[in-house]
């Protein structure tokens, strides 16, 4: 009965959390930073850091922060659609299309505002992203190793705010961060100073993408992501930015599929392999 209810606990954060999955003295940092609509249940949280924690040599890191989900597009769709029938009386006599159009027709304008919502947040919590991260190496004598970021969606989002916004600088001066990893990246290309980005790093930029991450095809503007097309500079040459074309892969496939990536930009061997359990992911 216990994990029957801890299944359906709902997981909220107001704020950003960093938990640790695995404690390795002298290694490597891996921090892990999820997209949009993710871990909606507490247990479904646990069982990907569980996951996680199997990943030897590394300081598995992951970041929790205010996603959103979209179940509650859906519930508030509903019910102004519910209150709308209500209001303008619609009777049985009426068109009963209409009164289930009028909740879809709600929850579409919902969801398009959730994402645009949680679009803003990735501008708004990069700070606090740097800030919490700060601490937690701190507090955990962590602050001499190698940082490896991976993020996938709006978590790629967050992190790329971060590296260009000059409140966070000191912290990519006095930190060896090595690699970064986007998977399925909601970001525009073209709005990235990526020369910026470079500058903070010690390693490489590896960008992953799909034409079939069909979530980021119908994302509500006209923004060229990097989750679809491969990150290219005009004016500077480098062999820095590293572009994987992931055949195949829809929006949540990298997560399923997370040793194929970190074998691919080379944050693991080639024979690593652990549990891909698809019902584990974001």
């Amino acid at each position: 009965m216990k994990n029957l209810k801890d299944k359906f606990k709902a997981n909220p954060t107001t704020q950003i959390e960093i938990s640790s999955c695995n404690e390795i003295k002298n290694a490597p940092v891996n921090v892990y930073i999820h997209g949009y609509a993710a871990f909606y249940f507490k247990v479904d949280e646990q069982k990907f850091k569980d996951r996680l924690s199997t990943i030897e040599g590394k300081n598995n890191l992951f970041v929790r922060w205010p996603s959103e989900h979209f179940s509650s597009a859906v519930i508030n769709g509903v019910m102004k659609g519910v209150n709308l029938n209500q209001f303008k009386k619609f009777t049985s006599a009426k068109s009963t299309l209409v009164n289930i159009s009028i909740p879809l027709l709600l929850i579409g304008v919902e969801a398009v505002t959730q994402i645009k919502k949680v679009q803003r947040k990735t501008h708004l919590l990069d700070v606090e992203l740097i800030e919490k991260l700060e601490q937690f190496l701190t507090q955990n004598n962590l602050l001499n190793q190698k940082i490896n970021f991976i993020a996938h969606s709006f978590g790629a989002r967050l992190l790329i705010n971060a590296l260009e916004n000059e409140v966070c600088q000191a912290f990519f001066k006095t930190h060896n961060v090595d690699n970064i990893v986007l998977m399925g990246g909601a970001i525009c290309r073209e709005k990235v100073n990526w020369e910026k980005v470079l500058t903070n790093i010690e390693g490489e930029i590896h960008n992953c993408h799909s034409k079939q991450d069909l979530a980021l095809l119908f994302k509500p503007d006209l923004e060229k992501t990097i989750g679809r097309y491969p990150i290219i500079l005009n004016n500077l040459q480098t062999d820095r930015i590293k572009n994987h074309h992931f055949e195949g892969f829809d929006h949540k496939s990298y997560w399923r599929n997370l040793d194929k990536v970190l074998t691919t930009v080379k944050l693991e061997p080639a024979n690593f392999t652990f549990n891909n359990d698809s019902t584990l992911m974001p």
